[in-house]
């Protein structure tokens, strides 16, 4: 089967949208919880470092998404990472659906601001 120009466009732009959405989902993240408002890294590296440092169970220096850092015990940790994960996937569907809504528009032009990631607010 030989793709049409505008389907092998339509492709192509999927593909670029869902690397933008992508990479979004692995931005620091702001949570807040009882020591306030915070951002954090929250790609699957960072939570498999909060899972070991509750592991650890002790009283942890975290460092923040903007490299300052916050003493907090093992409840306080766990609550920044439930307060995290709830953060996480409520981005991640909203990311989901702003792209799904993009992807109908297409295709569109290139240069179309969609494709610049600052533009998206998420």
């Amino acid at each position: 089967m030989k793709l049409t120009i505008a389907a092998d466009k339509i492709s192509k732009q999927r593909v670029l949208l869902n690397a933008i959405r992508d990479q979004k989902e692995l931005e620091p993240i702001e949570v807040t919880f009882s020591l306030g408002t915070v951002s954090i890294d929250c790609d699957s590296k960072s939570e498999a470092r909060i899972k070991d440092a509750l592991s650890y169970g002790g009283t942890v220096t975290w460092v923040l998404a903007d490299n300052t850092s916050l003493d907090m015990d093992n409840a306080q940790l766990q609550e920044l990472y439930e307060a995290m994960l709830v953060a996480r996937g409520s981005r991640s569907l909203s990311l989901h659906t702003y792209t799904t809504g993009l992807k109908a528009t297409l295709p569109v032009e290139d240069s179309s601001d969609i494709f610049d990631a600052a533009l998206w607010g998420l």
